[in-house]
C-alpha cells in the first residue's frame, strides 16, 4: 500500500492519516470529558471514551486483517492504555 503523496510505503496502520485523526480526537475527548460533572463519570463520559477508542481499536483491527497480521493486543486496549498514561503518568 502506498500514500497517495508518493512519501513511501504505510508499514503500521498508525501511519494512516485516518488512525492519526481519529487519536487526536480521542485524546480531545479525554481531556474535554475531564471536566464534565462527576455524576455523569459512569455514564456520558464513560461512553464518550469507550466509543472513542473503539475508532482506533477498528482501524487498528481492520489494517491487521487486511495485512493477514497477528493480533499482538487488542488496538482499543493499547489506545487505553496510552490513555491512562497521559492521566496518571509514573
Amino acid at each position: 500500500m502506498r500514500r497517495s503523496r508518493g512519501a513511501g510505503v504505510i508499514r503500521s496502520h498508525e501511519e494512516l492519516d485516518v488512525y492519526k485523526l481519529a487519536f487526536e480526537a480521542v485524546m480531545r475527548i479525554f481531556e474535554v470529558s475531564k471536566g464534565f460533572p462527576r455524576e455523569e463519570v459512569y455514564s456520558l463520559t464513560d461512553q464518550m471514551r469507550r466509543s472513542s477508542r473503539s475508532v482506533c481499536a477498528n482501524i487498528a483491527e481492520a489494517w491487521r486483517k487486511r495485512r493477514s497480521l497477528p493480533l499482538p493486543f487488542a488496538g482499543e486496549n493499547r489506545v487505553w492504555r496510552i490513555c491512562r498514561m497521559l492521566k496518571h503518568p509514573d
